[in-house]
C-alpha cells in the first residue's frame, strides 16, 4: 500500500486585486491589514471583507506572510527562477 501524500495545490493565476494587494504592501510592509483592505476597496469598489478574503488566500497560497509581533511587517514570498 502507498503512502499517503500530500498533493499541492496548484498556484492560480493572482487577481488584479491581489496584485494590487502585494504592491500596496511592497511599498509599506508595516501597513495594517485593515488598511490595505481601505484602500484596496477605495480603488477596486469592493467591500474591506473581499479584500481581506484576498489576503487570506495570498497567505493559503504561500504568497505572503506576517512575520513578527509587536512591530510586525508582511512578507512577500520570492518568485522561484
Amino acid at each position: 500500500m502507498k503512502p499517503a501524500c500530500k498533493k499541492e495545490k496548484p498556484v492560480k493565476e493572482l487577481t488584479e486585486r491581489q496584485k494590487v494587494i502585494l504592491e500596496i504592501i511592497s511599498e509599506n510592509p508595516f501597513i495594517a491589514a485593515k488598511a490595505v483592505a481601505e484602500k484596496v476597496a477605495a480603488k477596486t469598489a469592493v467591500t474591506d471583507r473581499t479584500v481581506m478574503n484576498d489576503i487570506t488566500r495570498l497567505k493559503q497560497m504561500g504568497i505572503l506572510s506576517r512575520k513578527g509581533s509587536k512591530d510586525s511587517k508582511w512578507v512577500i514570498a520570492e518568485k522561484e527562477a
